[in-house]
């Protein structure tokens, strides 16, 4: 079975939708599969086809870097609602407010000069959000992670050169 992340990034991020769509296409060559919100011009929620790919992914990750916008928060309380571990990465010294806390959603703050603790923090979160929903458990968690991380890797790559 293939595992599906759901990824999403605030409308007006060049940094989140540049991140997320290289991520996309990096985990198509090793057969992973990532898919994106449907995002309209002149509106900031959350649209059916939104929610149907919501619907469709093992789990999702936001990359929040500069806060939760509206339709972003919508996707957070849509996918809780679905029961789906939802990892919300934040910038260091950003605010980590504006979305629901339970237990199948965790925020982690990223510091670009050293993403360890976030690596570490999403590879567990996952570990325990999938260990007891699958018989696949390990290898969803496992999969789910490198994603991430992945993306956690295109995100400082570019947060460290943006000024260069």
């Amino acid at each position: 079975m293939e595992n599906i992340l759901f990824l999403s990034y605030n409308k007006d991020s060049d940094m989140g939708q540049h991140s997320a769509l290289r991520l996309q296409t990096i985990a198509g060559l090793y057969g992973f599969s990532v898919v994106l919100p449907l995002r309209r011009p002149n509106s900031s929620a959350i649209n059916q086809e939104t929610k149907t790919r919501i619907d469709s992914a093992d789990m999702v990750a936001i990359f929040a870097l500069e806060g939760v916008s509206k339709g972003v928060n919508e996707e957070i309380v849509y996918a809780s609602q679905k029961n789906k571990p939802v990892i919300v990465l934040f910038q260091k010294g950003m605010p980590q407010s504006g979305f629901p806390k339970n237990d199948n959603i965790r925020a982690v703050e990223v510091d670009f000069n050293s993403i360890d603790k976030a690596s570490y923090e999403v590879a567990e979160f996952l570990k325990g959000q999938f260990s007891a929903r699958t018989k696949k458990g390990k290898e969803t968690a496992g999969s789910g992670s490198a994603l991430i991380l992945l993306g956690l890797g295109l995100l400082a790559a570019w947060a460290l050169t943006k000024d260069k």
